[in-house]
């Protein structure tokens, strides 16, 4: 079974650190984006690589976006 692959955009270090540490152990398979235009290119690349995420998990108010 495929793991499911979940893009965090988060730009506060403490929460990424929490939520990869939250998710890997249960086996999912975390990229983190430190804003929300390196989210978008994280998305866009993987969806050209046709390896779309099945969850976003994205803070509301962060820099450059």
């Amino acid at each position: 079974m495929k793991k499911v692959r979940v893009l965090v955009v988060e730009d506060s270090k403490t929460m990424q650190i929490f939520l990869r540490n939250l998710l890997e152990p249960e086996d999912y398979e975390v990229i983190v984006a430190n804003d929300g235009e390196s989210g978008m290119e994280l998305f866009r690349q993987a969806v050209a690589e046709n390896r779309s995420f099945d969850i976003v998990m994205t803070d509301v108010v962060m820099p450059r976006m």
